[in-house]
């Protein structure tokens, strides 16, 4: 036991004794006593430096529904890390399905203007994977007009959290504190390529492997199973519009996408003209 629990935490070193023993749980199919492994970890000088918290004035939560199926309701947001190969910032969407805490994306880049954003989404709609509603805060590409646009176009509810108050997109805010903790403050990234590619394996230990408390110790692959889904999981690889002849005609998978407010402007004339 010892050894098994010496070879977790190395494999995982910000997973915490209670993780650690889920994870083993899970792997030897059997019974593990979380005190066993706390104690293991103690006298090997396995645990990791925890953050310590800081306090805040108790205030009532605003009452949120919850997610009672996939895809009802998505939160996204965005994070900001740097890359020392070419000293640039580096930006990260992440896309999280608050019923399942799915990682829906996770995409990277030294900028990522509300295009980029609008692809992402629609590669995830060609899967078979929209929401009903997405939770996003009030940045600059939350309220551009290529969302907005894309959005109408396809029946789908933004809401908008209150400005100063994160909280009110908890299991985002949650996401990308795992995301910190775990991958971003663990890794150098030289570039973008090589950002992506760190961000794409943590994605899937995060989907396949880590055991959540909030599902009960289940991975968002268990869930989203239990839940019937049969819908594909979204591949890391954002589909890219074909090139044309002509540089003002584009075409391809993403030509909605990418014209999404010129399409989205076309249907709302004829809709009034109608």
């Amino acid at each position: 036991m010892r050894a098994l629990v010496r070879q977790a935490a190395m494999d995982h070193p910000r997973y915490g004794h209670r993780r650690i023993a889920e994870a083993l749980r899970k792997r030897l199919q059997r019974a593990v006593s979380r005190r066993n492994v706390q104690r293991i970890m103690q006298e090997e000088k396995l645990q990791g430096p925890t953050r310590r918290r800081r306090k805040w004035v108790a205030r009532t939560a605003v009452a949120q529904q919850t997610a009672q199926r996939p895809d009802e309701r998505w939160a996204m947001d965005f994070v900001t890390d740097w890359c020392v190969g070419v000293r640039r910032e580096l930006r990260i969407l992440a896309l999280v399905d608050c019923c399942t805490r799915k990682a829906l994306a996770m995409k990277s880049g030294h900028s990522m203007p509300a295009r980029r954003v609008v692809e992402v989404l629609e590669s995830l709609r060609l899967e078979g994977r929209t929401a009903e509603e997405i939770r996003v805060d009030n940045g600059p590409e939350s309220v551009s007009g290529q969302l907005l646009a894309w959005r109408r176009l396809h029946g789908v509810r933004v809401s908008y959290i209150e400005r100063g108050k994160p909280h009110q997109n908890g299991h985002e805010e949650s996401f990308n504190g795992r995301m910190r903790d775990e991958c971003l403050n663990g890794h150098y990234f030289l570039d973008r390529e090589d950002a992506q590619r760190k961000l794409d394996a943590w994605r899937m230990e995060y989907l396949h492997e880590r055991p959540h408390s909030s599902l009960g110790g289940k991975t968002p692959v268990d869930v989203a199973e239990s839940v019937g889904m049969k819908t594909p999981f979204a591949s890391p690889i954002v589909h890219r519009a074909k090139t044309c002849g002509r540089q003002s005609d584009p075409s391809g998978s993403l030509r909605s996408a990418l014209t999404a407010a010129r399409l989205g402007q076309k249907k709302l004339i004829a809709r009034q003209r109608a």
